[in-house]
Protein backbone atom coordinates (compact mmCIF):
# COMPACT_ATOMS: atom_id res chain seq x y z
CA UNK A 1 0.00 0.00 0.00
CA UNK A 2 2.83 2.59 0.56
CA UNK A 3 4.12 2.01 -2.62
CA UNK A 4 1.20 2.48 -4.40
CA UNK A 5 0.91 5.78 -2.93
CA UNK A 6 4.52 6.62 -3.24
CA UNK A 7 3.95 6.03 -7.16
CA UNK A 8 0.38 7.74 -7.55
CA UNK A 9 1.65 11.28 -7.59
CA UNK A 10 4.62 10.69 -9.79
CA UNK A 11 2.16 8.98 -12.69
CA UNK A 12 -0.21 11.70 -11.72
CA UNK A 13 2.51 14.26 -13.30
CA UNK A 14 3.41 12.61 -15.55
CA UNK A 15 0.16 12.48 -17.42
CA UNK A 16 -0.94 16.13 -16.32
CA UNK A 17 1.64 17.59 -18.92
CA UNK A 18 0.69 16.36 -22.14
CA UNK A 19 -2.58 17.30 -20.96
CA UNK A 20 -1.67 21.38 -20.71
CA UNK A 21 0.58 20.92 -23.87
CA UNK A 22 -2.97 19.48 -25.63
CA UNK A 23 -4.53 22.85 -23.70
CA UNK A 24 -2.27 25.18 -25.04
CA UNK A 25 -2.68 23.74 -28.71
CA UNK A 26 -6.02 23.96 -28.36
CA UNK A 27 -6.45 27.21 -27.66
CA UNK A 28 -3.91 28.25 -30.39
CA UNK A 29 -6.00 26.97 -32.94
CA UNK A 30 -9.20 28.45 -31.93
CA UNK A 31 -7.99 31.74 -31.39
CA UNK A 32 -6.42 31.92 -34.92
CA UNK A 33 -9.68 30.84 -36.16
CA UNK A 34 -11.85 33.27 -34.49
CA UNK A 35 -9.16 35.97 -35.55
CA UNK A 36 -9.54 35.03 -39.09
CA UNK A 37 -13.52 35.01 -38.55
CA UNK A 38 -13.16 38.74 -37.06
CA UNK A 39 -10.89 39.64 -40.04
CA UNK A 40 -12.63 40.97 -43.12
CA UNK A 41 -11.39 39.35 -46.29
CA UNK A 42 -9.56 42.15 -48.72
CA UNK A 43 -11.82 43.57 -51.38
CA UNK A 44 -11.58 43.09 -54.80
CA UNK A 45 -9.65 45.45 -56.95
CA UNK A 46 -12.49 47.52 -58.51
CA UNK A 47 -12.01 47.73 -62.50
CA UNK A 48 -12.90 51.22 -64.07
CA UNK A 49 -16.05 50.50 -66.75
CA UNK A 50 -15.22 52.47 -69.79
CA UNK A 51 -17.31 55.32 -70.73
CA UNK A 52 -18.96 54.96 -73.74
CA UNK A 53 -17.65 56.73 -76.34
CA UNK A 54 -19.53 59.58 -78.28
CA UNK A 55 -21.23 58.55 -81.56
CA UNK A 56 -20.51 61.30 -84.49
CA UNK A 57 -23.10 62.86 -85.29
CA UNK A 58 -23.91 62.63 -89.39
CA UNK A 59 -23.84 66.08 -90.76
CA UNK A 60 -26.91 67.63 -92.43
CA UNK A 61 -27.52 67.75 -95.54
CA UNK A 62 -29.67 69.74 -98.79
CA UNK A 63 -29.76 70.12 -102.04
CA UNK A 64 -28.70 72.90 -104.60
CA UNK A 65 -30.31 73.22 -108.10
CA UNK A 66 -28.74 75.75 -110.09
CA UNK A 67 -28.99 76.65 -113.49
CA UNK A 68 -28.31 80.00 -115.94
CA UNK A 69 -29.62 81.79 -118.51
CA UNK A 70 -28.60 84.80 -120.65
CA UNK A 71 -29.43 88.77 -119.70
CA UNK A 72 -31.86 90.23 -122.13
CA UNK A 73 -33.91 87.65 -123.61
CA UNK A 74 -33.31 85.09 -120.69
CA UNK A 75 -33.07 82.15 -122.65
CA UNK A 76 -31.38 79.31 -120.62
CA UNK A 77 -27.92 78.17 -121.68
CA UNK A 78 -27.10 74.72 -122.29
CA UNK A 79 -23.71 74.19 -122.61
CA UNK A 80 -20.35 76.31 -121.91
CA UNK A 81 -20.62 76.43 -118.25
CA UNK A 82 -18.52 75.80 -115.96
CA UNK A 83 -20.09 75.30 -111.75
CA UNK A 84 -17.98 75.32 -108.87
CA UNK A 85 -19.39 75.51 -105.43
CA UNK A 86 -17.14 77.60 -102.63
CA UNK A 87 -18.18 76.96 -99.02
CA UNK A 88 -17.76 79.51 -96.26
CA UNK A 89 -15.89 78.84 -93.36
CA UNK A 90 -16.09 80.14 -89.72
CA UNK A 91 -13.11 82.69 -90.41
CA UNK A 92 -14.61 84.32 -93.83
CA UNK A 93 -12.59 82.07 -95.93
CA UNK A 94 -13.69 80.40 -98.76
CA UNK A 95 -12.55 76.52 -99.88
CA UNK A 96 -14.08 74.94 -103.30
CA UNK A 97 -16.41 71.79 -102.46
CA UNK A 98 -17.56 70.70 -105.65
CA UNK A 99 -17.62 71.64 -109.38
CA UNK A 100 -19.63 70.37 -112.64
CA UNK A 101 -20.07 71.00 -116.28
CA UNK A 102 -23.31 69.96 -116.51
CA UNK A 103 -25.51 72.47 -117.24
CA UNK A 104 -28.28 72.54 -114.74
CA UNK A 105 -26.30 70.50 -112.02
CA UNK A 106 -27.48 69.36 -108.63
CA UNK A 107 -25.19 69.24 -105.36
CA UNK A 108 -25.81 67.83 -102.17
CA UNK A 109 -23.89 69.61 -100.15
CA UNK A 110 -24.02 70.37 -95.88
CA UNK A 111 -25.91 72.64 -94.65
CA UNK A 112 -24.56 76.38 -94.69
CA UNK A 113 -23.53 79.42 -96.34
CA UNK A 114 -21.74 78.86 -100.15
CA UNK A 115 -20.68 80.95 -103.27
CA UNK A 116 -21.78 79.96 -106.33
CA UNK A 117 -19.75 80.71 -109.29
CA UNK A 118 -20.59 79.98 -112.48
CA UNK A 119 -18.38 80.50 -116.00
CA UNK A 120 -19.34 80.51 -119.74
CA UNK A 121 -15.89 81.19 -121.18
CA UNK A 122 -14.75 84.57 -120.12
CA UNK A 123 -17.71 85.64 -118.41
CA UNK A 124 -18.73 85.05 -115.03
CA UNK A 125 -21.19 85.46 -112.49
CA UNK A 126 -21.36 84.49 -108.37
CA UNK A 127 -24.00 84.76 -105.92
CA UNK A 128 -24.26 83.67 -102.05
CA UNK A 129 -26.35 81.19 -100.85
CA UNK A 130 -27.50 79.69 -97.82
CA UNK A 131 -28.85 75.92 -97.46
CA UNK A 132 -31.11 74.93 -94.87
CA UNK A 133 -33.74 72.32 -94.26
CA UNK A 134 -35.71 72.88 -97.59
CA UNK A 135 -33.95 72.08 -100.69
CA UNK A 136 -32.32 75.62 -102.88
CA UNK A 137 -32.70 76.36 -106.48
CA UNK A 138 -30.84 79.25 -107.95
CA UNK A 139 -30.89 80.32 -111.08
CA UNK A 140 -27.62 83.22 -112.21
CA UNK A 141 -28.10 85.57 -115.63
CA UNK A 142 -24.75 86.10 -116.98
CA UNK A 143 -24.38 88.93 -120.12
CA UNK A 144 -22.35 86.73 -122.39
CA UNK A 145 -22.31 85.90 -125.87
CA UNK A 146 -19.66 84.09 -128.63
CA UNK A 147 -17.45 85.60 -131.01
CA UNK A 148 -16.38 83.41 -134.32
CA UNK A 149 -13.63 84.57 -136.26
CA UNK A 150 -12.46 84.25 -139.70
CA UNK A 151 -9.66 85.42 -142.65
CA UNK A 152 -10.17 86.24 -146.37
CA UNK A 153 -7.01 86.55 -148.47
CA UNK A 154 -8.80 88.81 -151.32
CA UNK A 155 -11.63 87.14 -151.59
CA UNK A 156 -10.18 83.52 -150.42
CA UNK A 157 -10.19 82.30 -147.28
CA UNK A 158 -6.99 81.85 -145.84
CA UNK A 159 -6.18 78.26 -144.50
CA UNK A 160 -7.13 78.02 -140.63
CA UNK A 161 -3.32 76.58 -139.86
CA UNK A 162 -1.92 80.12 -141.50
CA UNK A 163 -3.99 82.57 -139.27
CA UNK A 164 -4.36 83.25 -135.68
CA UNK A 165 -6.37 85.97 -133.73
CA UNK A 166 -5.74 87.56 -130.25
CA UNK A 167 -8.95 88.55 -128.42
CA UNK A 168 -8.43 92.45 -125.96
CA UNK A 169 -10.67 93.93 -123.80
CA UNK A 170 -9.76 97.94 -124.27
CA UNK A 171 -8.77 99.72 -122.07
CA UNK A 172 -9.19 104.21 -121.94
CA UNK A 173 -7.20 105.36 -124.62
CA UNK A 174 -5.73 102.22 -125.49
CA UNK A 175 -7.42 99.34 -127.67
CA UNK A 176 -5.04 96.52 -126.42
CA UNK A 177 -5.67 97.48 -122.39
CA UNK A 178 -5.84 93.69 -120.85
CA UNK A 179 -5.05 90.47 -123.65
CA UNK A 180 -7.92 87.78 -123.08
CA UNK A 181 -6.95 85.04 -125.21
CA UNK A 182 -4.05 84.58 -128.10
CA UNK A 183 -3.75 81.43 -130.94
CA UNK A 184 -7.21 81.43 -131.60
CA UNK A 185 -8.13 79.65 -134.70
CA UNK A 186 -10.72 80.20 -137.36
CA UNK A 187 -13.73 78.98 -136.69
CA UNK A 188 -13.17 78.54 -133.34
CA UNK A 189 -16.15 80.60 -130.85
CA UNK A 190 -14.75 82.11 -127.77
CA UNK A 191 -17.16 82.94 -125.16
CA UNK A 192 -16.99 86.50 -124.09
CA UNK A 193 -19.19 88.85 -121.62
CA UNK A 194 -21.30 91.42 -123.73
CA UNK A 195 -19.22 94.27 -125.08
CA UNK A 196 -16.60 95.75 -127.24
CA UNK A 197 -13.40 93.75 -128.13
CA UNK A 198 -10.15 94.60 -130.22
CA UNK A 199 -9.42 91.40 -132.17
CA UNK A 200 -6.28 91.47 -134.07
CA UNK A 201 -5.60 88.74 -136.96
CA UNK A 202 -1.77 87.64 -137.85
CA UNK A 203 -1.28 85.98 -141.02
CA UNK A 204 1.69 83.85 -141.49
CA UNK A 205 4.79 85.07 -138.72
CA UNK A 206 5.66 88.55 -139.84
CA UNK A 207 3.72 91.56 -140.60
CA UNK A 208 0.50 90.89 -142.27
CA UNK A 209 -1.98 91.81 -139.87
CA UNK A 210 -5.66 92.91 -139.77
CA UNK A 211 -7.25 94.77 -136.46
CA UNK A 212 -11.07 94.84 -135.75
CA UNK A 213 -13.06 96.35 -133.17
CA UNK A 214 -15.90 93.83 -132.70
CA UNK A 215 -19.22 94.17 -130.32
CA UNK A 216 -20.27 91.00 -128.33
CA UNK A 217 -24.37 90.49 -127.83
CA UNK A 218 -25.65 88.93 -125.17
CA UNK A 219 -27.27 85.60 -126.16
CA UNK A 220 -26.06 85.78 -129.25
CA UNK A 221 -23.15 83.95 -131.49
CA UNK A 222 -21.63 87.02 -133.59
CA UNK A 223 -19.69 86.11 -137.12
CA UNK A 224 -16.50 88.46 -137.86
CA UNK A 225 -14.59 88.10 -141.14
CA UNK A 226 -11.32 90.33 -141.72
CA UNK A 227 -9.65 90.69 -144.65
CA UNK A 228 -6.00 90.42 -145.39
CA UNK A 229 -4.20 92.48 -147.89
CA UNK A 230 -0.37 90.06 -147.88
CA UNK A 231 1.42 88.00 -150.43
CA UNK A 232 3.72 85.11 -149.58
CA UNK A 233 7.17 86.04 -150.85
CA UNK A 234 10.43 83.86 -151.32
CA UNK A 235 13.72 85.63 -151.27
CA UNK A 236 17.40 83.95 -152.92
CA UNK A 237 20.56 85.20 -153.80
CA UNK A 238 21.49 83.99 -157.68
CA UNK A 239 23.88 84.70 -159.64
CA UNK A 240 22.53 85.03 -162.80
CA UNK A 241 18.46 85.37 -163.12
CA UNK A 242 16.50 82.20 -162.52
CA UNK A 243 20.00 80.56 -161.44
CA UNK A 244 20.68 78.76 -158.48
CA UNK A 245 20.33 79.99 -154.88
CA UNK A 246 23.46 80.37 -152.43
CA UNK A 247 23.45 78.90 -149.69
CA UNK A 248 24.53 80.65 -145.97
CA UNK A 249 22.91 83.99 -147.11
CA UNK A 250 21.67 86.60 -144.35
CA UNK A 251 18.73 88.27 -145.11
CA UNK A 252 17.13 91.36 -143.46
CA UNK A 253 13.95 92.97 -144.78
CA UNK A 254 13.19 96.68 -144.27
CA UNK A 255 9.62 98.85 -144.42
CA UNK A 256 9.81 102.06 -146.52
CA UNK A 257 10.85 103.66 -143.10
CA UNK A 258 13.81 101.48 -142.38
CA UNK A 259 12.28 99.38 -139.79
CA UNK A 260 13.49 96.03 -139.76
CA UNK A 261 10.38 93.38 -141.10
CA UNK A 262 12.19 89.72 -140.64
CA UNK A 263 15.60 88.59 -140.61
CA UNK A 264 16.49 85.12 -141.82
CA UNK A 265 19.53 82.89 -143.04
CA UNK A 266 20.01 80.58 -145.85
CA UNK A 267 19.46 79.88 -149.25
CA UNK A 268 15.59 80.76 -149.83
CA UNK A 269 13.84 82.94 -147.13
CA UNK A 270 9.84 82.37 -147.28
CA UNK A 271 7.70 84.95 -145.48
CA UNK A 272 3.46 86.85 -145.59
CA UNK A 273 4.58 89.88 -146.02
CA UNK A 274 1.55 93.14 -145.78
CA UNK A 275 0.69 94.71 -149.05
CA UNK A 276 3.13 97.30 -149.88
CA UNK A 277 7.35 98.50 -150.77
CA UNK A 278 10.47 96.82 -149.21
CA UNK A 279 14.24 96.38 -149.37
CA UNK A 280 16.06 93.69 -149.31
CA UNK A 281 19.70 93.10 -148.21
CA UNK A 282 21.56 89.69 -148.62
CA UNK A 283 24.88 88.94 -147.15
CA UNK A 284 26.94 86.47 -148.63
CA UNK A 285 30.40 85.51 -148.32
CA UNK A 286 31.82 89.20 -146.86
CA UNK A 287 29.63 90.76 -149.46
CA UNK A 288 26.41 92.74 -149.36
CA UNK A 289 23.59 93.04 -151.78
CA UNK A 290 20.19 95.23 -151.70
CA UNK A 291 17.09 95.45 -154.01
CA UNK A 292 13.30 97.04 -153.93
CA UNK A 293 10.52 95.25 -154.18
CA UNK A 294 6.77 95.20 -154.41
CA UNK A 295 3.97 92.88 -152.40
CA UNK A 296 0.88 92.73 -154.23
CA UNK A 297 -2.49 90.73 -152.26
CA UNK A 298 -2.89 87.59 -153.13
CA UNK A 299 0.41 87.30 -155.54
CA UNK A 300 3.47 84.65 -154.26
CA UNK A 301 6.37 84.87 -155.93
CA UNK A 302 10.07 84.82 -155.55
CA UNK A 303 12.13 87.72 -155.58
CA UNK A 304 15.47 87.31 -156.71
CA UNK A 305 18.85 89.81 -155.80
CA UNK A 306 21.34 89.43 -158.50
CA UNK A 307 25.27 88.98 -156.00
CA UNK A 308 26.51 91.28 -158.45
CA UNK A 309 28.58 94.55 -157.75
CA UNK A 310 28.12 93.62 -154.31
CA UNK A 311 29.69 95.89 -151.71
Amino acid sequence: MKLCRARLPSACRRNRVPLIALAVLLAMLFGLKSTEAQTPAAAAPTVPVPSPQAVPTPPQMSSLAVSAQFSGDQAPIRSGLEWRIFKIMRDGTTSIVQRSKADAPVFTLERGDYFVHVSYGFASASKRVTLAEAPVKEKLTLAAGALRLGATLGDQPVPRSKVSYTIYLPAPGDPEGHQLASGIHSGEAVRLAEGVYHVVSTYGDTNATVRADIKVESGRLTDATLRHRAATMTLKLVETPGGEALADTNWSVFSPGGDIVQESVGAFATMTLAEGLYSVVARHGGKTYARDFRVDTGRDGDVEVLATGGQ
